[in-house]
């Protein structure tokens, strides 16, 4: 279902409407004006955006989108009077002024001497107020320039930006290539914004970061302190990010596309089978019991539905049929929520 790109429009196709979407052109300077047009600041455009006939002159793609919500809006400016010039009298006329005012000369008593005054004790003052301020100044450039110096010995962050020229490391912290990583993260930003799971919105980070920060506890199995401190933040920020995308992932992943694709069919199966799988043609799928070794639970309820007698340690459980090409094409439902986090991690 795609929605009008334009900003306050809500029509879509399958509406009731009789409006059509049209495509954004494909010359990039037509498309520019289209995109500026619509004033959506908050996100690019992208191939699958269309405009409603609406915002068009007689409904009709040729003539452009001229018709948008913001242009409804009548802005009301109070009225300014301009003020007047005024002509400068001439030094000649000022000077025939100055002459025609009469003079009164007569001595005027002052109530105070003021040129008694003696100024030597002022200027000791402003003589130790420069020197003051100086060594003041002195104090917080040696402050600033030990900040500066703490801040340069700092480790930078990690970030997706660093790892997604090299594939090699992309698929050492996440086990996705670099072009699966971006098919990804356009899923998730066509979802996005997400609820939290802690209830508040992280900020600090890009989507694409906390993808990696997601990727890399699932593919390394690394501590949330140990992810704090690789990405500059705080344990909490990490919980709150991992605890959400991976329920964003089960629901892209797991319930988006394992539960609608199913199990492949014999035909299917047949035409990627690989020569190991010769002797069992009707083969559609390999089902495994797996174990994935955990934390010990601080609850000892979870600690008795963890523990695996088979490995003598804590595990989480799961049922994964694989098809002979080796894709991963189901997952026993009611084990797959077997995660349990503990304190520890």
């Amino acid at each position: 279902m795609v929605y009008c790109f334009a900003i306050h429009c809500v029509h879509r196709t399958g509406g009731n409407g009789t409006c059509s979407l049209f495509r954004f052109p494909i010359n990039p300077k037509e498309k520019k004006k289209w995109v500026d047009r619509c004033r959506r600041a908050d996100r690019a455009v992208n191939g699958n955006d269309r405009i409603c006939s609406c915002h068009f002159v007689d409904g009709k793609k040729e003539n452009g989108p001229t018709i948008f919500d913001y242009q409804k809006k009548d802005l009301h400016f109070p009225e300014m009077n301009t003020p007047k010039r005024c002509k400068r009298p001439k030094l000649k006329e000022r000077e025939d002024v100055k002459e025609s005012i009469p003079v009164d000369v007569t001595t005027i008593s002052q109530d105070h001497n003021y040129y008694t005054h003696d100024y030597r004790a002022y200027d000791d003052i402003e003589a130790e107020l420069p020197t003051k301020s100086i060594q003041e100044l002195e104090r917080e450039i040696a402050r600033l320039e030990g900040e500066l110096g703490r801040m340069k010995l700092r480790p930078s962050k990690m970030s997706v930006q660093d790892i997604i020229g090299d594939n090699d490391k992309m698929l050492l912290y996440t086990s996705f290539p670099v072009d699966v990583f971006q098919v990804l993260v356009g899923v998730l930003k066509r979802l996005a914004p997400f609820n939290y799971y802690a209830g508040w919105t992280v900020t600090c980070f890009s989507l694409e970061d906390q993808l990696l920060i997601t990727l890399m506890k699932l593919r390394l199995n690394c501590k949330d302190l140990d992810l704090a401190v690789r990405f500059d933040t705080s344990r909490g920020t990490v919980s709150n990010i991992i605890n959400t995308y991976i329920s964003v992932l089960h629901e892209i992943l797991f319930e988006g596309i394992l539960l609608k694709v199913g199990i492949p069919s014999q035909l299917k199966c047949k035409g990627s089978m690989p020569k190991s799988f010769e002797d069992f043609s009707s083969a559609r799928i390999a089902m495994d019991a797996t174990e994935i070794v955990q934390d010990v639970p601080c609850n000892m309820n979870h600690q008795t539905l963890s523990y695996s007698n088979y490995k003598s340690r804590h595990t989480v459980k799961a049922v994964t049929c694989v098809a002979p090409n080796g894709a991963l094409v189901f997952l026993f439902r009611s084990l797959s929520r077997l995660y349990i986090r503990c304190s520890y991690c």
